[in-house]
């Protein structure tokens, strides 16, 4: 596969980790707001999907 054929197909996975590492970049820099909103750090475990830890 080469010439015209390959751009599509290396295009896809450039996009998605872009797009991944934007999203990670954006969570990041709201994480404290999320935090102070959930009730401090008790409730960052419902942030990011993680299980409660018990107690």
């Amino acid at each position: 596969m080469h010439g015209s054929r390959l751009w599509p197909v290396l295009a896809g996975p450039m996009l998605g980790t872009f797009v991944s590492s934007l999203d990670q970049t954006i969570v990041a820099a709201a994480m404290p707001t999320i935090v102070s909103d959930l009730g401090g750090v008790n409730g960052l475990s419902r942030s990011n999907g993680a299980p409660r830890p018990p107690g």
